[in-house]
């Protein structure tokens, strides 16, 4: 039983950053759907710049992510910033059909219901 997939994860946050039709479908997507805490990080930022209204894009997502590093005292944006961002805009190629990232986004439910599933039932 399948219940974490790096490769997707990488793939939807490219996705996420890259290709506006893909951040507008998913709404149903949430922190707990990545297992990388880097991929959860960069996916809290663009959640909090949609939630403002603000442009989502590698550069915005490194403000918010250098702004709570400061405020929190952490490595948020050493560890999730603009050089791992850069380096999964590179790896990752873009979807190019919407069927492709709706796959995608309802795997990593699936993934996280199983997680899920596993912790409550330890």
């Amino acid at each position: 039983m399948i219940i974490q997939d790096e490769r997707t994860e990488r793939r939807m946050i490219v996705a996420l950053l890259t290709e506006p039709a893909v951040l507008a479908a998913a709404d149903h997507l949430e922190t707990q759907d990545f297992t990388d805490y880097r991929h959860w990080v960069i996916f809290a930022a663009i959640r909090l710049l949609q939630s403002e209204g603000a442009d989502v894009s590698v550069l915005d997502v490194d403000e918010v992510l250098e702004i709570r590093s400061r405020t929190y005292g952490t490595f948020l944006q050493d560890k999730a910033g603009a050089a791992y961002m850069a380096e999964l805009l590179l790896e990752c190629s873009p979807y190019h059909h919407a069927v492709l990232w709706e796959h995608d986004m309802q795997w990593l439910k699936a993934c996280s219901r199983r997680r899920q599933a596993l912790e409550a039932a330890a």
